[in-house]
C-alpha cells in the first residue's frame, strides 16, 4: 500500500497535469440514478448497473466480467488514517492488451472486476466510490497518460471525471464493533488522499469546472430564448399574412394613415415572407450546428473557455438577428390591424361562435335521444319476436314491423347517429381553439351553422320516427293489458335528464 501525505503544490500540479491531459467534466447528475434513492441495498444485479453509470459518464463503451469474492492478489487500495479500517472494496484487472480511448477495440473489450460479497453491505455510494477510482485506472491508461500509475492522480481523476458528488457520500463509512467490554467505532476512508488533501482538491477542481458549467448554462439558456423567438417570428408572421387576406375580402375605404400604403406595399412584394422564412430556417440551422458539438462534449480544456465564448456570441448575433425582424414584423401587424374595423368584425365572430356553440349542445342532445330510442326499439322488438299477436293490427303497421324487424334496419341508424356524432366533433374543433376572427372565413363559419341545423332537423326527425316505431310495436304485443308496466319497469332508460319509455312519449 502507498502511503503518503502530498503538500497543496502536489496536489494542484498532479491536477494541473491531468488537465491539460484529459481536462475536465460536468459532474454527475445524482437524480438521475434511481438506485441511489432506492431503499434497496447492492445486489449482483445493481452492481452492473452501477458499473454501467460509471463507465457510461466516462465513456467506456467496456464489458464488466465481475467476480464476487474475497480473494484479492493485492491489498492496501484503502488509504488508512487515525482510528480506522484497512480494507478493500473492489479490484480491477488492467490487461496489456488494453485498446487506446475511443477507439473501435475498445467496444465491448472485457474487463475483469473483482468485488468482496461483503462490499455490498457499505450500499451503492461507498462501492460507486470504489469503482469511479478502478474505473479511472481505465480510462488513464487507455489514454496512455504520464500519470496513469500513480493512485493519487487516479483519486483526483475520478474527480475531475465528475464523480465528486459520489465520493462526497460514499468516501467515508462509520462502523461499531462491540464486545463486553467497550464499544468501538472505526472509520473506513477510501482514496488516497487525506482529508486535507482531499479537500483543497475538490475546490480546486470545482474551480476549473464552474467557468465550463456557466458557459454551458449560457448556452443552453440563449438557445431557449432564440427558439422562443423563433416561435414569435413564425406566429407574427403566419398571423401578418392571414390579417392581409382578411382586409383584402374586407377593404376599408382609405388607409387610416398615408404612410399605411407604404407598409402594405412592402407586405405584397414576395420578398418580404421570403426572407423572413429563409431568416428563421437559417436561425435554427446555425444554432443547431453551434448546440451540437456542445451537446456531445463531455471532456473541457482550457481553450474551450475561448471556444465556448465565441459560440456563445455567434448565438448572440442571431438573437439580435431574430429580435430586429419580430420587432418589425409586430409593427407592420398593429399597421395592418389598425386598418381593419376589428370591433365589428369580431362581434360578428363572436356571434357566429355562440350560435356553433348553441347548436353544438343541442344537436348532442338530439343525438342522445335518438340513440337511446334505438336502444329502447331494439328491446321491444326483442319482446316482439316473443310476445307478438297473432294478427297484425293493420296493414300499415305490418308493413312497418317488416322493415323495422330486418336486421339491417337497427345497424343503419346506429351508422347514421355516429356518422352525426363525428360531424359534430369536427364541428366542436372549431370551438377548442383559440380563433381570432381573422383566421376562419366568414363562409366556413355559415356553412357549419346551416350543417348543424340540418343534422338537428334530422335527429327531429329519426326521433319523431323511433317514438312511432315504438308504439307500432307495442301495439302489437299480445299482452296488451300488461304491456305498460312490462315495458315501465324493464325499459326505462334511466337518465337524470331524461327518462324515455317505451310505451309513451320522451
Amino acid at each position: 500500500m502507498q502511503k503518503n501525505v502530498l503538500t497543496t503544490e502536489q496536489v494542484k500540479e498532479i491536477i494541473d497535469n491531468l488537465y491539460h491531459t484529459i481536462g475536465v467534466r460536468m459532474n454527475v447528475n445524482l437524480s438521475k440514478h434511481p438506485n441511489l434513492s432506492s431503499s434497496l441495498g447492492v445486489n449482483q444485479s445493481s452492481f452492473q448497473d452501477d458499473c454501467k453509470m460509471i463507465t457510461n459518464h466516462m465513456e467506456l463503451p467496456i464489458q464488466i466480467r465481475p467476480s464476487f469474492t474475497s480473494s484479492f492478489k493485492t491489498k492496501g487500495l484503502v488509504h488508512n488514517e487515525g482510528n480506522s479500517m484497512s480494507g478493500i472494496g473492489a479490484q480491477i484487472h488492467i490487461p496489456s492488451n488494453l485498446p487506446y480511448y475511443k477507439t473501435a477495440a475498445m467496444e465491448d473489450f472485457p474487463i475483469s472486476v473483482t468485488v468482496p460479497p461483503e462490499a455490498f453491505a457499505q450500499g451503492h455510494y461507498y462501492l460507486l466510490t470504489q469503482l469511479s477510482h478502478e474505473f479511472s485506472h481505465i480510462y488513464l491508461h487507455s489514454r496512455r497518460d504520464p500519470q496513469k500509475d500513480s493512485e493519487w492522480a487516479t483519486d483526483l481523476c475520478a474527480l475531475m471525471m465528475g464523480f465528486t458528488p459520489l465520493w462526497l457520500q460514499g468516501r467515508k463509512h462509520t462502523e461499531k464493533q462491540e464486545n463486553s467490554k467497550q464499544i468501538t467505532v472505526y472509520t473506513r476512508t477510501q482514496g488516497y488522499l487525506s482529508d486535507d488533501e482531499f479537500d483543497f482538491a475538490v475546490n480546486y477542481i470545482d474551480n476549473l469546472r464552474t467557468p465550463f458549467e456557466q458557459l454551458r448554462n449560457s448556452l443552453s439558456l440563449l438557445k431557449q430564448q432564440i427558439q422562443s423567438v423563433c416561435n414569435d417570428v413564425s406566429r407574427y408572421l403566419k398571423d401578418v399574412y392571414l390579417l392581409l387576406d382578411f382586409h383584402f375580402k374586407h377593404p376599408q375605404k382609405s388607409f387610416k394613415h398615408i404612410q399605411d400604403a407604404a407598409v402594405f406595399s412592402n407586405l405584397m412584394q414576395s420578398q418580404y415572407k421570403l426572407e423572413v422564412e429563409t431568416l428563421l430556417a437559417d436561425s435554427k440551422r446555425d444554432t443547431n450546428d453551434i448546440i451540437l458539438p456542445l451537446k456531445n462534449k463531455r471532456e473541457f480544456y482550457e481553450a474551450d473557455k475561448k471556444w465556448m465564448g465565441s459560440k456563445l456570441e455567434e448565438l448572440k448575433i442571431i438573437e439580435e438577428k431574430l429580435c430586429q425582424k419580430l420587432n418589425g414584423l409586430k409593427r407592420d401587424y398593429e399597421v395592418v390591424i389598425q386598418n381593419i374595423d376589428v370591433e365589428y368584425y369580431t362581434k360578428i365572430f363572436n356571434t357566429r361562435i355562440e350560435t356553433i356553440s348553441e347548436g353544438v349542445r343541442k344537436a348532442n342532445r338530439k343525438i342522445h335521444l335518438v340513440s337511446h330510442k334505438i336502444d329502447t326499439l331494439e328491446e321491444c322488438l326483442a319482446y316482439y319476436k316473443t310476445y307478438k299477436k297473432k294478427a297484425i293490427a293493420n296493414k300499415e303497421d305490418a308493413r312497418i314491423l317488416s322493415l323495422i324487424c330486418g336486421a339491417e334496419f337497427i345497424s343503419k341508424s346506429r351508422t347514421l347517429v355516429k356518422k352525426s356524432q363525428g360531424k359534430v366533433e369536427g364541428i366542436e374543433g372549431v370551438l377548442k381553439e383559440s380563433y381570432s376572427f381573422y383566421c376562419i372565413d366568414d363562409e366556413v363559419l355559415l356553412s357549419h351553422i346551416a350543417e348543424l341545423n340540418d343534422l338537428i332537423s334530422t335527429m327531429d326527425y329519426c326521433l319523431e320516427e323511433q317514438k312511432n316505431h315504438i308504439k307500432i310495436v307495442q301495439r302489437n304485443l299480445s299482452f296488451i293489458g300488461r304491456a305498460k308496466w312490462i315495458i315501465n319497469s324493464v325499459f326505462t332508460v334511466r337518465s337524470d335528464n331524461h327518462k324515455n319509455y317505451i310505451y309513451g312519449t320522451e
